[in-house]
C-alpha cells in the first residue's frame, strides 16, 4: 500500500470524489465545494491510497503543528 499527498491546487481525482459521497452520510460530511476550498488553500491535506498503483481509498487530514488529525478515511 501506498500513500499520494495531492499537492495544494491540484483537481481532486474524481474517484476520491465519488467514494467520498459514498462512503458518508450527508450530515456527517462538508459539502464539496467547502471541501475543495480547504485543500486548495491548505488548510486540509488528501492523501491518496494506492495498492498495487490501483486506486484503492483516499484520507483527509488537518496539518496540525505536531501531528495530523484524520477527518475521513475511506478504501474500497
Amino acid at each position: 500500500m501506498q500513500l499520494k499527498l495531492l499537492p495544494a491546487g491540484a483537481d481532486i481525482p474524481q474517484q476520491v470524489h465519488d467514494l467520498y459521497d459514498a462512503s458518508f452520510p450527508l450530515y456527517e460530511r462538508r459539502l464539496w465545494p467547502e471541501q475543495v476550498l480547504l485543500l486548495r488553500d491548505g488548510a486540509l491535506a488528501l492523501y491518496q491510497v494506492f495498492l498495487e498503483e490501483a486506486f484503492a481509498g483516499f484520507l483527509f487530514a488537518w496539518p496540525l503543528s505536531s501531528f495530523y488529525l484524520i477527518e475521513y478515511f475511506a478504501i474500497v
